[in-house]
């Protein structure tokens, strides 16, 4: 068992699909999330990819029994006796199918995970936006839970910011088209400041800066940890959040954190939600030109603001209070368990 407490008399036992650690998004809210869980619990027996394809049939999951209840940080599910409580971060691919692999997922979604979910009555995501289409799209038979997102501590006011020899914006993101990379590199070159992206990929990155004729007021790093990425929001003007649709925004929550105000569409849903909590933060509706983003840009570096958000909403970004409001909905489901046994 990986917790030392017991689990309480007429409770069902709880199984934590511990695989995810490895991974990008999903791995950072598993690897703090599930250590802090106050709920005991074993975990699943496996080492499989839980992203393989062939992971949907699995005989670690196969063979737990009808009492068992299974918890996953991510989106991973498949044939079980078990009552299967998965994370859904957010609906991407239903919402934006962009290729062959992205509609493969979106079957994924509605054939597997769809049924089992509502079979079990129970899922855990991490925004308000999340939430409501995750409503839509489950029923009402269904109880979405909320449990929020957490933020790593490193992200502070207090701290070195990086050294530059000329002011600039921040991009922090994958390259993919939600996020509309080229609406940020285009608002930058319509302006005199230069543009850090934090990127998977940086050579990607650069060659849409070639593209868009801003080679040489780019740099696009990978790799780097909370620390390093902390100084570079603290020594930005201004985070460039130009998604058109996102889950939840982590970007917003860690720049504002870091003291550096977020320029961002008020057509995405879950980070209007987040940035709104900052007076120092610009929304630009709908589908606004680059020439509009360049405007706010320079509006916001040249008066020197800086991001306002209160204490009290920062700290709700908190990963052990996350890991209490999950453990909280785990124990709900367990209490349902013995009926089940």
């Amino acid at each position: 068992m990986a917790s030392d407490q017991k689990r309480p008399a007429g409770s069902s036992r709880l199984v934590v699909d511990d695989r995810y650690r490895d991974l990008s998004g999903i791995g950072r809210y598993a690897r703090e999330v599930v250590p802090r869980l106050s709920v005991p619990h074993d975990i699943l027996a496996s080492t499989s990819d839980p992203m393989a394809k062939r992971d949907v049939l699995q005989w670690a999951r196969l063979k737990l029994k009808r009492s068992d209840v299974l918890y996953s940080p991510g989106f991973a599910v498949g044939p079980s006796r078990a009552v299967q409580v998965p994370t859904l971060h957010d609906l991407l691919h239903i919402t934006h199918p962009r290729d062959d692999a992205g509609r493969m997922h979106a079957l994924y979604y509605e054939r597997l995970v769809k049924p089992l979910v509502r079979r079990s009555g129970h899922v855990i995501t991490v925004s308000p936006t999340s939430k409501r289409e995750l409503q839509a799209w489950l029923g009402d038979e269904v109880t979405v839970h909320d449990c929020g997102n957490g933020c790593s501590p490193r992200f502070t006011i207090d701290g070195p910011s990086r050294s530059a020899d000329r002011p600039y914006a921040v991009f922090v993101g994958n390259l993919k088209p939600h996020k509309r990379p080229e609406l940020a590199i285009s608002a930058v070159a319509a302006t005199d400041l230069d543009l850090v992206m934090v990127v998977p990929d940086p050579d990607e990155a650069r060659g849409l800066a070639e593209r868009l004729g801003l080679t040489d007021r780019v740099t696009a790093v990978s790799g780097i940890d909370d620390d390093e990425l902390a100084a570079i929001y603290r020594g930005g003007v201004a985070t460039l959040v130009t998604s058109e649709w996102e889950g939840f925004g982590l970007p917003v929550v860690e720049s504002l954190r870091c003291g550096t105000p977020v320029l961002y569409a008020r057509e995405c849903e879950s980070v209007a939600e987040l940035s709104s909590n900052d007076p120092a933060s610009v929304g630009l509706g709908g589908e606004a030109h680059p020439r509009e983003w360049a405007s706010a840009l320079s509006d916001v570096a040249s008066s020197g603001r800086r991001a306002e958000a209160t204490e009290d909403w920062l700290a709700a970004f908190d990963w052990a209070s996350v890991a209490d409001r999950v453990s909280e909905v785990l124990r709900s489901v367990q209490r349902d368990g013995e009926q089940r046994g």
